[in-house]
């Protein structure tokens, strides 16, 4: 066997691991308030707007998230959930005395309007309204 077919069978297929990684993945940091206030905990998703393109995601912890994505144009939606007492003569399911809700309008999740462009490592500030 001759060096050159040597280097070619040791060598070849790192090559291709290398080429087929996928698109390379930016850092996306940001914050998330409602109301002016930092969301404490809640879940945020990026929808790609481009055939072919990759979800993204994480949790919000203290009104801070970080994640990666590929560049790109994104939908956002924001969910977070708490506990709240039933209402008077409200039925339950097995005897429960609160149920969960969302605290996140629709316009920032179902129905999102927000958005992100990504270009690059990318920070950004989602300031929610309840109202």
């Amino acid at each position: 066997m001759t060096w050159r077919c040597c280097f070619f069978l040791c060598f070849w297929p790192l090559l291709l691991v290398g080429c087929s990684s996928g698109p390379a993945k930016q850092a996306v940091t940001g914050t998330v308030e409602l109301d002016g206030t930092p969301l404490a905990e809640g879940d945020i998703t990026f929808l790609p707007q481009a055939a072919g393109g990759r979800p993204g995601g994480g949790r919000i912890r203290g009104g801070s998230f970080a994640t990666e994505l590929e560049n790109g144009t994104y939908s956002v939606k924001v969910t977070a959930m708490k506990n709240v007492p039933l209402g008077p003569g409200e039925p339950s399911v097995s005897g429960e005395k609160e149920k969960l809700v969302s605290i996140i309008p629709a316009r920032y999740n179902e129905k999102t309007e927000l958005t992100l462009v990504v270009e690059g490592p990318t920070t950004k500030g989602f300031q929610l309204r309840s109202k």
